[in-house]
């Protein structure tokens, strides 16, 4: 079950507080290869986990799971569809679970949300609840390199996005959406491969597979690519 809700800083969270009934964009996968290594009776934990999407599907391999997230609307429709997974409202970078606690975790469209402080703080305190020799997945959209694929809305080379955005994040590949009236809508990280690396590798995660997938995004509709890692944490 969900704990009380809380009122989360606005800072980074107010897009993603908006969503209700299952609306929270969750395009990203769990790669076919990873999933034939989660084993029945698993402990899985699943940072971000929206409304259970994702922690549903481990469910179904037979992992016992619990999901963390901000938005308390979609937890509780997590918990009314996948009543024996435990669902807590809490921030990616204060999770409330023992160290060394998880057989695995998994990360889909939770770290391209927030800026590179945020980041890292979520990749470490995520590492931190897996068991040595646990596993964790991360799978995020990819930078997009091709001049000839643009923006779904005003048709811009992403290139250009990217080049332009730069000015006002400071991160190359992190893009702006802005609301009608010119404000922050919310902010996107698209990563590369060695960005996966640096983030795996920093916190003590050997990588054991990577794949780049398309997939549908289920807000445009559009085919994306994205960036898939899998690895265990040190022993």
């Amino acid at each position: 079950m969900a704990i009380e809700p809380f009122r989360p800083a606005p800072s980074e969270t107010a897009y993603w507080l908006e969503h209700r009934d299952g609306s929270t964009p969750s395009s990203t996968i769990l790669h076919p290869s990873f999933l034939t290594l989660v084993s029945p009776g698993d402990l899985y934990l699943d940072v971000g986990c929206g409304y259970g999407r994702i922690t549903h599907q481990l469910e179904k391999r037979g992992a016992k799971t619990a999901g963390i997230d901000l938005n308390f609307k979609e937890l509780r429709l997590g918990h009314q569809s996948s009543p024996n997974v435990l669902f807590v409202q809490a921030y990616g970078e204060q999770i409330p679970f023992q160290n060394e606690q998880f057989d695995g975790a998994v990360m889909l469209g939770v770290l391209g949300a927030v800026g590179i402080e945020a980041r890292r703080k979520i990749f470490a305190a995520t590492v931190k609840t897996l068991k040595p020799g646990g596993l964790l997945y991360v799978a995020e959209f990819a930078m997009i390199y091709d001049p000839a694929v643009t923006t779904r809305l005003d048709n811009v080379p992403w290139t250009d996005v990217y080049r332009r955005d730069n000015q006002v994040t400071g991160e190359y590949g992190s893009v702006v959406v802005h609301n009608n009236d010119g404000s922050t809508h919310f902010v996107g990280h698209h990563f590369t491969y060695d960005e996966f690396l640096f983030l795996f590798r920093g916190a003590g995660v050997a990588p054991i597979a990577s794949e780049r997938v398309a997939v549908q995004s289920n807000v445009s509709g559009a085919t994306r690519d994205t960036w898939t890692m899998w690895g265990h944490k040190a022993r």
